[in-house]
């Protein structure tokens, strides 16, 4: 086996421990992470999901499964390609068929009866970009990371470019409101914009 071959094949079924994957575009990583997630969802997510859940219920337990797992990225493209090639993988292997980059000799034998009920339970998405699973965390549990209930992300800075806008036109209405400074009035001759 080369030495690609046995790297995929940790990155698909290792989950004792941490796994790294580094690789160029266009080599896979997607395809690899998709089929990580459907190995551990049909796997060892499903035997966690099920001891939890205390049911016998396939469409309990995929619920369960899901919701105790995730795959995040950066980017909203992303993780709406990860959610839809999941999908995909998982209607696959319940229609019998391998999933891209996942050999069936690595799945159990129930494999395909529970990626039906994990497709049939796939409402919302197992991946999602690292700062909302951030906002998600800190969401509940706001006052533990020293945050006030209800905040929210300024993730393009619009906010706080607006505050900073605001709170500089205060300071400039008292400013000149009274005698100038020779600073700010040094600042007012060569424009500088506040």
């Amino acid at each position: 086996m080369s030495a690609d071959d046995d790297a995929r094949r940790v990155a698909r079924t290792v989950f004792d421990r941490p796994v790294s994957l580094a690789a160029g575009a266009g080599t896979g990583k997607t395809a690899t992470l998709v089929a990580r997630l459907v190995t551990w969802l049909v796997d060892r997510g499903w035997e966690d999901a099920r001891a939890s859940s205390q049911s016998d219920s396939p469409a309990r337990i995929a619920r369960a499964a899901l919701r105790a797992s995730v795959a995040l990225t950066f980017t909203e493209a992303a993780a709406a390609e990860m959610h839809e090639r999941l999908a995909l993988a998982l209607a696959e292997l319940a229609e019998g068929r391998a999933p891209t980059g996942l050999p069936r000799t690595e799945l159990p034998p129930q494999a395909e009866e529970r990626a039906a009920a994990l497709r049939d339970a796939l409402e919302e998405p197992v991946a999602i970009t690292i700062h909302s699973f951030a906002h998600g965390l800190l969401a509940r549990f706001p006052l533990e990371a020293g945050l006030q209930p209800g905040f929210r992300v300024d993730a393009d800075g619009r906010e706080r470019e607006r505050v900073v806008r605001e709170l500089v036109e205060e300071t400039l209405a008292g400013i000149l409101g009274q005698d100038l400074d020779p600073r700010w009035a040094a600042l007012f001759r060569e424009q500088v914009a506040p």
